[in-house]
């Protein structure tokens, strides 16, 4: 092939790829978005305090809707997203709010696309008067590559534009392809955080304390491992881990679990307060129930005891030791009376 043909091939590929770059960057409207859109938007990037970590648009529950309200109202009073994405964070912290619009990635990658269509087009220029000028097949002042081939120095100018378009393309279609999401969680945790079936079984507490410390913002992985230990009488352990979680939302779980270790540990007081939280975040949760049941008769406030017992043996959920345990306890309450 000959250096002029060399030259128009790149010229070719050298316009394409500046077309390309500018019709990605370009495919944007630039309209501004409707408050619907903004709604949305700010929805999916903001996390639902009390939902084991799915974003306000992701959740299904009553609360998730009322925060959905309230951006819609925040919006229609003139609100903008990043006033609303700071009242957010300033009310339950920095971790619930999940925009990464103005990542340094997102900047850099700008400033690649700048790069490649300025050089692009540079190339083009330079090549089409080279071209005219019949200069292009001049060797005097090109370089030897490794197999003594002449390169001019202005085609080596134009490959460079056009290797640098295409990366350019290249991180433009890697980077549409893979937005659409919040900062994806690869594995175990990613599955947890979808809300997929995980075998946590076949899965070590040394592993699961890997994904945890890896991944602190995954409410479900904390509460699995934490609830391991628990269950295993390891109350340090469990008790670090719940102390995670209602560091990041008032987790009903967290709360009944805490009040009751706390309440073994002497200070029954105490663990009515987290039992009555647990209730007042979920009032049919069946643990805090049968917890704070339990503890009240300890106090001597058998009668205040005495409806907990009663909806725990009702429950059909309730495994039928405990039903027993429930009926027995009642009935010593009705014998003292």
């Amino acid at each position: 092939m000959s250096e002029k043909t060399k030259n128009r091939v790149i010229l070719a590929v050298a316009s394409v790829a500046v077309v390309v770059i500018a019709f990605g960057a370009l495919n944007n409207p630039a309209l501004p978005p409707t408050a619907e859109e903004r709604v949305a938007s700010l929805s999916a990037s903001i996390k639902c305090p009390f939902c084991n970590g799915e974003s306000l648009a992701e959740s299904a529950s009553g609360v998730a809707a009322d925060y959905r309200a309230l951006i819609a109202d925040r919006v229609e009073n003139g609100a903008t997203d990043d006033e609303i994405r700071g009242e957010f964070a300033e009310r339950f912290g920095e971790a619930y709010v999940l925009d990464g619009s103005r990542s340094g990635w997102t900047i850099a990658l700008w400033v690649v696309l700048g790069v490649a269509v300025l050089s692009g087009a540079a190339a083009i220029l330079m090549l089409r008067r080279a071209t005219g000028r019949g200069e292009v097949a001049e060797p005097q002042d090109g370089v030897e590559d490794r197999r003594g081939a002449r390169i001019s120095g202005r085609t080596l100018a134009g490959t460079a534009a056009v290797g640098v378009a295409i990366i350019a393309i290249g991180v433009v279609a890697a980077t549409s392809l893979s937005s659409g999401g919040t900062d994806a969680l690869e594995g175990v945790a990613g599955d947890v955080v979808a809300g997929n079936e995980v075998d946590l079984d076949a899965i070590t507490n040394e592993q699961m304390e890997e994904v945890v410390a890896a991944n602190p913002e995954v409410i479900g992985m904390r509460l699995a491992l934490a609830r391991r230990y628990f269950e295993a009488g390891e109350f340090g352990k469990a008790l670090d881990h719940y102390f995670e979680v209602l560091d990041r939302e008032r987790h009903p779980e967290a709360l009944a679990n805490v009040g009751w270790m706390t309440y073994l540990s002497g200070e029954p007081e105490v663990a009515v307060q987290y039992l009555e939280a647990a209730l007042a975040r979920s009032p049919d949760y069946l643990p805090a129930k049968w917890f704070i049941s339990n503890v009240l008769v300890d106090l001597g406030r058998p009668l205040e005891a005495e409806p907990y017992l009663i909806e725990v043996m009702a429950s059909p959920d309730a495994p039928d030791e405990i039903k027993l345990s429930a009926a027995t306890l009642l009935q010593q309450i009705q014998d003292e009376k």
